[in-house]
């Protein structure tokens, strides 16, 4: 799949969960929906997040996949009741902590620091995914986040219904393909 291919699923219900989802079923296995520093761009602007900088498009990639590795790793522990690995955990906090000020020369040639432009960083982006993430663990219910149901569906939801049994990551797509093959096994005798 091409960098230009399908636009992003944002079946999650929430940023971190997303974020995730932006590793899909492939016709050969777990397609990875960032494959390269331009699908890492229009991820973050249709997320919702402040524009990379030039100079974050192509540094950026790795530390993101990096931070959803861990926010995985973090997620599925949390659901399964067992504490995350101790690298996810630094993963999360590493990408929490704001960049130092940057160096900058005031009108007369004196040396001054002003906070760095959290708008347009990767470091940015990533400190208000790893801030979505902690703030679920840290206020949700572990029950509500879910596996889609569908075979073979790699994409996850926060379940947000009254009664929480949503089952699959959108009715649209898997859940009426689970219905119809069901239909179609008890019609088939």
């Amino acid at each position: 799949m091409s960098s230009t291919a399908a636009p992003f699923p944002f079946l999650g219900n929430h940023l971190a969960v997303d974020f995730l989802n932006t590793v899909v079923r492939g016709p050969g296995g777990p397609l990875d929906l960032l494959p390269d520093s331009d699908a890492w761009r229009r991820w973050v602007v249709a997320a919702g997040l402040p524009p990379l900088g030039e100079a974050d498009r192509a540094s950026g990639l790795g530390r993101a996949l990096a931070l959803r590795d861990a926010i995985r790793g973090v997620f599925d522990a949390w659901r399964s009741g067992h504490p995350p690995a101790v690298t996810d955990v630094r993963a999360l906090n590493a990408a929490l902590r704001p960049p130092p000020p940057a160096p900058l020369v005031f009108g007369d040639g004196v040396w001054g620091r002003r906070p760095a432009d959290a708008g347009a960083s990767t470091d940015a982006a990533l400190g208000l995914l790893a801030e979505a993430a902690v703030d679920l663990v840290a206020t949700g219910d572990r029950r509500r986040l879910r596996a889609c149901g569908a075979r073979g569906c790699l994409l996850q939801f926060l379940d947000t219904s009254r009664n929480g049994s949503r089952r699959w990551c959108s009715m649209a797509s898997c859940g009426n393909r689970s219905k119809a093959a069901r239909h179609y096994r008890r019609h088939r005798s």
